[in-house]
């Protein structure tokens, strides 16, 4: 169809290499897979086929293949079985795992273009693609156009985001997000303070990472070992 040939054209240089190293074995498997379906229910009806597709998608995404997930979502536009934002998404962070961001960036914006309304899901797993990559400046624009969709930011999202600031060390970006998670009313958790405390101890601002620590016990978020780490970091490189 005319929507996946715009896939297609939307995946990066990398991902056509993944789609072509994807293992035929594991297509195959999945092929065996609809043919025993086919045998136990007459014909395979579309939706049965996408559910087992979409499932394939997130096996690969456990699985760190991520050019086997895009591959498998390119035959189900092939077989028009019905795409629907659960298998783009569950795709979309089959190539987080797999450092691919630019790919991960072109489905969601090819869903826009299939019609395709991206949820929080589709942004949190997008900008988690960039945080794994290292790419702060690409997360927070995703994050900008968040307002314009019909999609929240959650909890989820502001921890992706401000860790991708504290990989970047935009520790003034990652304060920035803080307030604005709180100004919005969203619950943080020990990832997202932990990222905060991280972001600022990196910064040598230990009195900002103190704040977030004491702003988490209010909050009764039970701090890990993480969390802990970068407490005890920040002190340390402040000598408190």
């Amino acid at each position: 169809s005319a929507q996946g040939h715009r896939l297609l054209d939307l995946l990066s240089p990398s991902a056509w290499y993944g789609m072509m190293a994807a293992s035929r074995w594991e297509l195959a498997l999945l092929d065996a897979a609809l043919r025993a379906s086919c045998r136990q229910g007459g014909r395979a009806r579309p939706r049965s086929q996408a559910m087992l597709y979409t499932s394939a998608i997130s096996e690969c995404r456990r699985e760190r293949r991520w050019g086997t997930a895009v591959e498998l979502l390119r035959q189900m536009f092939v077989g028009e079985l019905g795409v629907d934002v659960v298998a783009v998404n569950a795709t979309i962070s089959a190539c987080g795992r797999g450092a691919q961001w630019p790919t991960a960036i072109g489905l969601l914006s090819w869903m826009r273009v299939a019609c395709l309304a991206p949820d929080v899901i589709s942004f949190n797993s997008t900008i988690s693609a960039c945080e794994k990559s290292g790419r702060w400046e690409v997360a927070v624009g995703i994050f900008a156009g968040m307002p314009g969709q019909a999609a929240a930011p959650d909890a989820i999202t502001y921890s992706a985001l401000i860790s991708a600031c504290e990989r970047g060390h935009q520790w003034h970006r990652a304060v920035l997000c803080m307030s604005e998670m709180q100004h919005r009313r969203v619950a943080g958790d020990v990832v997202t303070y932990s990222a905060a405390i991280s972001s600022c101890g990196k910064a040598s601002r230990w009195g900002d990472a103190l704040d977030y620590w004491r702003e988490m016990r209010q909050d009764r978020v039970r701090p890990n070992v993480v969390a802990y780490s970068a407490a005890l970091s920040a002190c340390e490189k402040g000598q408190q």
